[in-house]
């Protein structure tokens, strides 16, 4: 099988599933972004352990993937607080590892850790949030939008990039990128924004466009920056999780800047 047929079935399958999943119930958006979430912890903490011995991936992994499911537990009107306490403990017992380790103990072990959940785990149980953007009511629009503003972003700035970029965006981090294709990127997500305020009356006109430019500015700015992690160490693909298309994180990075920074865009200015 070639690579672009292997990496277009890829693709396709998982938007498929994704969609179905938001679309479907909140339960099973939850299931998804849960599983999605431990296993790009899993290949962070992989990454981490080129700066630290980091033991624990499987526990760590968990616990950011339980932070979303509280997360959106809460936004379903569910809550307990009984919830939080095994989340609690975890960070309770972070430092105390750490104590009683006879080998490889460290601080940056601890740092790495929060840092992963602050990374990885907090933007995907932010779309418990953006989910009930009104309360009591699940509208997995939103949800879906941000994805779908990621993927036009994406497919824009890899034609018109590779056809006409000729001005490097940011060649120390990420060679092939242009300026071209940023405004690509950036034209298509309005357009697409554009077609959400026609059919979708969730937010005003003027709010469906700042949707897209706020999130195609914040998906550009995650890959970077994951660019920016996978140089740090010397690899190309965070992991081989997804066939043709490398890791998880490789494929959920834009993500992991645009759900806070649509988050906040919602909460401040719609």
């Amino acid at each position: 099988m070639s690579e672009l047929l292997k990496r277009s079935i890829t693709g396709f399958s998982l938007v498929a599933v994704m969609v179905f999943a938001i679309l479907f119930h909140p339960l099973a958006a939850l299931s998804l972004f849960a599983v999605i979430c431990y296993f790009s912890l899993y290949e962070f903490y992989g990454l981490m352990n080129r700066y630290s011995v980091i033991t624990d991936r499987y526990l760590h992994s968990f616990s950011g993937a339980y932070l979303v499911i509280i997360f959106f537990i809460y936004s379903m009107s569910f809550f307990t607080k009984w919830l939080l306490l095994p989340y609690f403990f975890y960070l309770l017992t972070l430092p105390l590892t750490e104590l009683y380790k006879k080998e490889n103990a460290s601080v940056l072990n601890i740092g790495l850790a929060l840092l992963g959940h602050l990374y990885v785990a907090m933007p995907f149980a932010l779309l418990g949030w953006l989910g009930y953007f009104q309360p009591s009511t699940y509208q997995p629009i939103l949800i879906l939008a941000i994805f779908v503003n990621i993927w036009a972003n994406d497919s824009g700035a890899y034609i018109v990039g590779s056809r006409f970029g000729k001005h490097r965006l940011f060649e120390r981090i990420s060679p092939k990128k242009s300026w071209e294709g940023f405004l690509g990127g950036l034209f298509m997500a309005i357009a697409v924004s554009s077609i959400f305020a026609i059919y979708i009356h969730a937010l005003t006109p003027i709010e469906w466009i700042g949707f897209g430019i706020v999130t195609s500015i914040s998906a550009t700015y995650g890959d970077l920056f994951e660019s920016f992690l996978k140089r740090s160490i010397g690899i190309k693909d965070s992991g081989n999780i997804l066939p043709g298309h490398g890791g998880m994180l490789d494929r959920f990075d834009a993500p992991l800047f645009a759900i806070p920074a649509v988050m906040i865009y919602l909460y401040f200015f719609c």
